[in-house]
């Protein structure tokens, strides 16, 4: 019974797929916006962030309305990327830094008390 009822909404569920209208498709985008993105996409795979977001946005500016939107939100994606590679990379290397003090401060510690240690106990007397 189960298994029937199943069908049943399957089936009536296809049906009323069926009538939806087809997605319509958006046409390629023309040659100079592809070679565009590819280039885009080579600066990115480089790691040059930046540089393909400011070829994204005089892209979107050149362009019509369908890719206008698209180019933007690539440009912006890449500032964010970038942004955030810049921000994670100071914060490791102040993190590193935090860490070379203490380090440091450590190292002259030690250093002092072995030397009071020494001339402590060579001033010592039997």
């Amino acid at each position: 019974m189960q298994a029937i009822r199943l069908l049943l909404v399957l089936s009536s569920l296809l049906l009323a797929l069926s009538g939806c209208a087809p997605t319509p498709t958006r046409p390629s985008a023309p040659p100079e916006i592809a070679a565009g993105q590819a280039e885009g996409a080579a600066l990115e795979a480089r790691g040059e962030h930046a540089a393909a977001a400011a070829l994204y946005r005089q892209l979107a500016q050149r362009s019509a309305a369908p890719w206008r939107e698209d180019l933007l939100l690539l440009a912006l994606e890449m500032l964010a990327v970038g942004g955030a590679a810049f921000l994670g990379g100071q914060l490791l290397h102040f993190g590193w830094a935090v860490f070379h003090v203490l380090v440091v401060t450590l190292q002259a510690f030690i250093f002092m008390m072995l030397t009071i240690v020494y001339l402590s106990l060579a001033s010592e007397t039997h």
